[in-house]
């Protein structure tokens, strides 16, 4: 018997019919099919051959055959053997939710405020990220995508077990017979018929782990304004937003002052649609002809020298005289070049220094200023540039680190209230004679338990008991002992008492299932020869 897919240049998706034609080599009364989906049968029937060896028909696409399903089709032949084949095909139509992100302009300058438009079904909670798109070209799998999901969906057809997944290689040259091909849809086949399975040498198994915009565009860039850009962060916004009845909503958000292009996505929850993913990202692209950029290591010792590279980016159709200057912050000191009786001297001073050079359109023109940090903190720099046509002005922050090595001293204190519900003493404080000015600081805090800080988050130690006999009892025996300390420290909330009966009784349960008839236990249990004494 062969099954195939009639019209394969038509894609399948949902709510659409899909032809499918059996042939088979005699003639049968009856045809059976299942169709498999996600680890489940989601349809099944008969079909009555009419005494003929060919026979076409119709199946309906739902929404549950997708991502992939499968169509199995069986009959009995008249000697008692079973004789099947399988087709798989795969569809579209499993986020039923359409999402539409967008900006309302293509192209703004920094500080500028613009719209972002979204649409999705009415009630739907809609969770937005723009991210650099600088940063998604060093790593861009944190966000949620189609294929992701749909991988994920495809995954539900193997077969797991204690917390792993396993995918029967086929053989090479297909399936062999009516036994391998039920046993590669995941069939169990209770029957009094024969099922014919050739004679061969076991599968091999492999385990894997399961890991766990279409609207109109118009607008115009605005004008130059005298703005400091101050905003280079990587991510532009991470926010949701809920969908009124009419299926759209809007945001106006102020556009960083990186000069990049910012990508959008977007998806979307709905009780009744379900999950929905924008299909393709907007982009915003953020530029002005004249601007200057300044590259920063993470962070600088105190007393260190420093030489800040200010690139210039002259992107106007012109030749241009700039005049670029960092400005003075009694916080770190200028690194000068100077003549002094006809000899090159070296200082340093606290001046606003600036330097004048011609750039050609199209050119980069790197600016030096060497400087030396003289305090701890967070160092502000502020480079202005300015020309006959255009000016840019920007403030970045550099880390300085203290020198010489931190480290760090605890002066616990035990407080006891008594009868008077006060408490009061005198901590004495004392640094180190070497300590690097600047560099002190002290942090008090307060912690209810004589555990302090030890205790911090025990609750995240609760775990469902999972896996053979010792890695069920590693989960299973620390949701008895922390269940027992927070109730004693009056810290147990009725939330987190439930899921930690819950998981005990869960993990008892397992745990009986490795149990020996003498009351010894091992990781497998029965199929070991003896118990362990772990």
């Amino acid at each position: 018997m062969q099954v195939r897919l009639l019209h394969t240049d038509r894609k399948p998706k949902v709510g659409s019919i899909l032809a499918f034609e059996i042939r088979t080599t005699e003639i049968t009364s009856n045809i059976y099919y299942q169709i498999i989906s996600k680890g489940g049968i989601i349809e099944s029937g008969g079909l009555d051959m009419q005494s003929s060896k060919l026979k076409r028909f119709n199946l309906t696409i739902i929404k549950e055959m997708t991502p992939r399903a499968r169509l199995i089709t069986h009959y009995v032949r008249k000697d008692g053997e079973i004789v099947a084949d399988a087709i798989s095909f795969n569809i579209d139509g499993s986020f039923e939710n359409n999402i539409e992100i967008d900006f309302d302009v293509q192209e703004t300058r920094p500080g500028n405020e613009v719209v972002v438009s979204i649409k999705a079904d009415p009630d739907s909670t809609v969770h937005l990220l723009a991210v650099d798109k600088s940063v998604l070209i060093l790593r861009n799998d944190n966000d949620i995508k189609e294929s992701t999901v749909l991988e994920e969906l495809k995954s539900y057809d193997q077969y797991c077990s204690y917390g792993s997944c396993f995918i029967r290689v086929p053989s090479l040259f297909g399936v062999e017979d009516t036994d391998e091909l039920f046993q590669e849809n995941n069939l169990a086949v209770l029957t009094d018929a024969m099922v014919y399975k050739t004679p061969r040498p076991p599968f091999e198994i492999v385990s894997v782990m399961r890991s766990d915009r279409r609207v109109s565009i118009g607008g115009s860039i605005a004008e130059p304004k005298k703005h400091v850009r101050t905003l280079f962060p990587e991510t532009w916004f991470w926010l949701n937003k809920t969908i009124g009845p009419d299926g759209m909503t809007s945001l106006s958000v102020p556009v960083p002052d990186s000069i990049t292009t910012w990508v959008a996505t977007a998806f979307a929850v709905n009780p009744n649609s379900g999950l929905g993913l924008d299909p393709s990202p907007a982009n915003l692209r953020v530029f002005q002809p004249f601007f200057v950029s300044l590259t920063l290591p993470y962070s600088v010792i105190r007393g260190e020298l420093v030489v800040l590279q200010v690139n210039v980016f002259n992107y106007l159709k012109k030749d241009i005289k700039v005049l670029v200057i960092i400005n003075k912050n009694t916080a770190f000191k200028n690194v000068i070049t100077y003549l002094k009786d006809n000899q090159a001297k070296t200082g340093r001073f606290s001046f606003r220094i600036g330097r004048t050079f011609n750039i050609a359109p199209g050119e980069i023109y790197p600016v030096y200023f060497p400087i030396v940090p003289s305090e701890i903190g967070d160092l502000k720099i502020n480079i202005t540039a300015t020309s006959t046509g255009a000016s840019d002005s920007i403030i970045r922050t550099l880390k300085v680190e203290p020198e010489g090595l931190e480290k760090e001293l605890n002066n616990p204190v035990l407080i006891n209230t008594g009868d008077s519900g006060t408490f009061s003493e005198d901590v004495r404080i004392e640094f180190p004679p070497n300590t690097v000015a600047g560099s002190r600081r002290i942090r008090a805090s307060v912690i209810g338990d004589v555990m302090g800080p030890s205790i911090n988050g025990l609750d995240s130690l609760l775990k469902m008991p999972y896996g053979c006999g010792e890695q069920n009892m590693l989960n299973f025996a620390p949701n008895i002992f922390v269940q027992k300390y927070l109730k004693v420290t009056n810290n147990l909330t009725p939330d987190l008492e439930k899921k930690a009966k819950e998981y005990m009784i869960k993990g008892y349960q397992r745990q009986m299932t490795y149990v020996h008839p003498d009351g010894s236990y091992s990781a497998f249990g029965k199929s070991d020869a003896s118990g362990s004494t772990w």
